[in-house]
């Protein structure tokens, strides 16, 4: 991707910095303001408005301050960001021959809920194939209680 010129419009600009402030959270553990700033390039202030925009959206939390954890003393302690692995879900359905599987992910791919229906035989009425497809998902989805949110919905 090229680098924003002095013609990018504002808002292409806050979109491309939260792209990559959200790429950066999306890697692994939590991460302080400094630490946002130092692997984005940013400005504090940037990081600060494009964390604020993205905990709006769900797709990331501000963390408790360290200091009322006990694991920081002295100053003034750094915001620390998480990405939000629940923001999405993912569904993938494998149609089989023999059987139909569907599993539901959060956005990090750990698995939250798998469903395996077996198709009564082999060469089973096609209407009766589509509501084994349809009923495995359906399944699935209704399982973690993480899919239960306002965003999703089986």
């Amino acid at each position: 991707m090229s680098e924003p010129s002095a013609t990018t419009p504002p808002r292409l600009l806050r979109q491309l910095n939260a792209r990559k402030v959200l790429g950066v959270l999306s890697t692994g553990e939590p991460l302080t303001s400094t630490e946002l700033v130092d692997a984005t390039g940013l400005t504090r202030a940037t990081v600060h408005a494009v964390c604020q925009d993205l905990i709006e959206l769900g797709w990331a939390h501000e963390l408790e301050n360290e200091r009322t954890t006990g694991s920081y003393q002295r100053g003034r302690p750094s915001r620390r960001f998480q990405f939000n692995d629940r923001a999405g879900f993912v569904l993938g359905i494998d149609v089989g021959a023999f059987k139909t599987t569907a599993m539901v992910a959060d956005l990090r791919g750990q698995e939250l809920a798998r469903c395996g229906l077996a198709f009564a035989d082999v060469k089973v009425p096609a209407a009766e194939r589509v509501d084994t497809v349809d009923s495995a998902p359906r399944w699935a989805c209704s399982r973690p209680p993480a899919c239960q949110s306002r965003r999703f919905s089986p």
